[in-house]
């Protein structure tokens, strides 16, 4: 059992650590994208296809 057990401890302790990393990391590059204005290009490049 105690095999099963530390692995999976080892890796919620993992995801705990990345998981608000990962959440940060995303909401700088949307910040990043809708100040360099390519959000706007995406919504563009949509209504041309």
């Amino acid at each position: 059992m105690n095999q099963l057990v530390e692995p999976a401890r080892e890796a919620k302790q993992i995801l705990d650590e990345f998981c608000p990393q990962m959440y940060g990391i995303v909401l700088e590059a949307k910040e990043r994208d809708r100040l360099n204005g390519i959000e706007e290009a995406k919504k563009n490049l949509l209504l041309v296809e």
